[in-house]
């Protein structure tokens, strides 16, 4: 497996990740919310071995906090190990740039990973959940 990280306005982050940003199954699975990018995001990016994308998350920086976004397994990748690892790629990533506070929402499938992760439930949805970490 490898971990490439790319800016959010990255001309090859857009090659890799809108065939998914505009799939009606995958926008279903994000309860219809679109899959957004800007400057102020940074995408982390799997591979398999071969080189075949198989899965993507993100980080978005605002002046008071930083928030998880987007985690998506390509599903025939799914139950493989991929989100933990863009968890804790993430997490890394965080520690490594001094921040100590992440949020993030997550749908019920990926909360395990979450809390597994040591993220705290603060507020629950019927399909979504707000959570936090204190690194």
């Amino acid at each position: 497996m490898k971990t490439e990280r790319l800016p959010g306005t990255d001309k090859r982050l857009y090659e890799l990740v809108a065939p998914y940003a505009m799939n009606r199954k995958v926008i279903a699975e994000f309860d219809g919310y679109p899959i957004l990018t800007g400057e102020n995001y940074c995408w982390f990016i799997i591979f398999d071995d071969d080189g075949n994308l198989s899965g993507f998350s993100a980080i978005r920086q605002t002046q008071t906090d930083v928030e998880f976004t987007f985690d998506y397994v390509i599903p025939e990748y799914r139950k493989n190990g991929i989100h933990k690892k863009l968890i804790s790629e993430r997490i890394k990533w965080c520690k490594k740039n001094g921040i100590t506070h992440i949020k993030a929402d997550c749908t019920n499938e990926c909360l395990p990973h979450y809390l597994k992760s040591k993220f705290k439930i603060v507020k629950e949805f019927s399909k979504w959940h707000k959570v936090e970490l204190m690194l």
